[in-house]
């Protein structure tokens, strides 16, 4: 079997910098992934108490259904309504960051380099609107790519947080 040769010709510092760029995308995308799983986490755990044991077995596969459906838990009669203001706002909260989290897990990554030595960094996807598909493009830089990672990071542990204090609070059972 032939080998090939599928690295680039980059000096150090573009390939760190390219390095440093895909750390990053892999970063915001595992933090992203955290909030998800403990949303369906906390709904699947909250239908095996007896207050909640009525809604659907299955959550939408849209991420605003989703949300819809578990902020509806803390609009029942039940353990997890103490907690349906932080619920709801953290909830909301998640939406802030889906575009990034669209570009950064679907996107086509564009680097290029100024002549100030500078990356400049361009996300390419499409998005549906009215039912057509539309190329959006993100642009940014190393230091954006490292600001949203800085917020996203700080969202999730707040969020992950919030699911373990209901997860002990209501003593929610695990599922499986």
């Amino acid at each position: 079997m032939e080998e090939y040769d599928l690295t680039l010709s980059a000096s150090d510092q573009e390939e760190a910098d390219i390095r440093t760029i895909h750390l990053l995308r892999g970063a915001i995308i595992t933090a992203y992934s955290q909030v998800e799983f403990l949303l369906a986490d906390l709904y699947f755990r909250a239908r095996n108490l007896q207050e909640y044991n009525h809604l659907p077995n299955k959550l939408p596969y849209k991420l605003e259904t989703k949300l819809k459906r578990l902020k509806s838990i803390a609009d029942l009669p039940g353990p997890i309504e103490q907690f349906r203001q932080e619920l709801h706002a953290a909830v909301d909260g998640i939406l802030q960051f889906e575009k990034i989290r669209h570009f950064m897990a679907h996107g086509m990554l564009i680097d290029r380099k100024e002549e100030t030595g500078k990356h400049q960094i361009s996300f390419r996807g499409y998005v549906e609107i009215n039912g057509e598909p539309v190329m959006e493009i993100l642009n940014g830089d190393l230091r954006d790519l490292n600001n949203s990672l800085n917020i996203i990071e700080t969202y999730t542990m707040k969020f992950v947080l919030l699911a373990h204090k209901i997860i002990e609070h209501c003593k929610l059972p695990q599922v499986g």
